[in-house]
């Protein structure tokens, strides 16, 4: 359906090789970040930001996810999400994603007075 509201947008790499360590996650991140804030400048410019967050799979599929509301969208807000999320396992990581959620833009139903 096209003229769906767009919850949240994210950007996602998959490495060829797991990274092993949080410093090789951190210098992933500026990428991710520029290719993140460019989708959003592109598609989604005028959309309120609510919460940021960080997804991480690691090698054996299974992943976590960092999510904090109220915080700007900066690359030194991901990377400390990113460093807690890595902190969660410390297992290796094929998988990072950065993204945003927006803030509704329905606008809720007039409550009906009660008698």
């Amino acid at each position: 359906e096209p003229d769906r509201e767009r919850k949240s947008l994210s950007n996602e790499e998959t490495f060829p090789t797991d990274l092993e360590t949080l410093t090789e996650c951190e210098e992933k991140l500026p990428e991710l970040f520029e290719e993140l804030m460019a989708d959003l400048d592109q598609k989604e410019a005028t959309r309120a930001v609510t919460k940021i967050f960080v997804k991480l799979k690691f090698h054996d599929f299974t992943r976590t996810t960092v999510e904090r509301a109220g915080l700007p969208p900066t690359l030194d807000q991901f990377q400390l999400l990113l460093g807690e999320a890595f902190a969660r396992t410390g297992k290796s990581v094929r998988l990072i994603g950065l993204g945003v959620r927006f803030a509704s833009m329905d606008v809720p139903d007039a409550q009906l007075p009660l008698l």
